[in-house]
């Protein structure tokens, strides 16, 4: 977790830093404040994918068997999710792929809640999914993200908690499963 936390930290640095070199923007402490806040939920979210690995590695007995089915998993949940779940609501709704109406959109928005992408790009840029088809009705929360500094911490956490709750949750429970998983293998040797 500790190699996990450091590249985080080296990647939000360098995106950050390249950032305000191009602008010449300075930054305040307030802006420093949300920048952490991202490098944790940054953090957060990739914890799920390495919980996701560590419990397959554990269960697959195999390591090249754990990584594909590692990368099956990820590519799924990032990049093919939202056009699964677009296509699954419109052939429940009846609607046609390309012509999306509220019906559609709402079973869309509300399947696009079992992704942790869903929670994070919540959280970070107050757009619901960031995958291909994750196309869903706008949610009705006031700030845009982490980052629209017209709104207060306070407001962001009460608007995103649910989110933020998914994102704490999730690596936890994954982690304890691949530690009772690794238990069980560990006494039936």
């Amino acid at each position: 977790m500790a190699t996990l936390a450091l590249v985080v930290g080296i990647a939000v640095i360098a995106s950050v830093g390249t950032m305000l070199f191009g602008t010449g923007v300075q930054v305040s402490l307030f802006q420093l404040e949300r920048i952490l806040i991202f490098a944790i939920l940054t953090f957060l979210y990739i914890s799920i994918f390495v919980g996701i690995g560590i419990f397959l590695s554990i269960v697959s007995k195999s390591a090249s068997n754990s990584l594909i089915y590692g990368i099956a998993i990820w590519l799924n949940v990032v990049v093919a999710f939202g056009a699964i779940i677009a296509v699954i609501a419109s052939m429940i709704t009846g609607q046609p792929f390309l012509d999306f109406d509220n019906p559609t959109l709402e079973l869309n928005a509300k399947m696009q809640k079992f992704t942790p992408l869903h929670h994070y790009a919540e959280t970070v840029s107050g757009v619901p999914s960031f995958s291909w088809g994750g196309i869903s009705i706008q949610s009705s929360k006031l700030s845009s993200g982490i980052f629209d500094t017209g709104n207060s911490l306070d407001k962001w956490i009460q608007e995103y908690w649910s989110n933020l709750i998914v994102l704490i949750t999730l690596p936890i429970i994954l982690f304890i499963a691949s530690f009772v998983a690794f238990l069980r293998k560990d006494i039936t040797l």
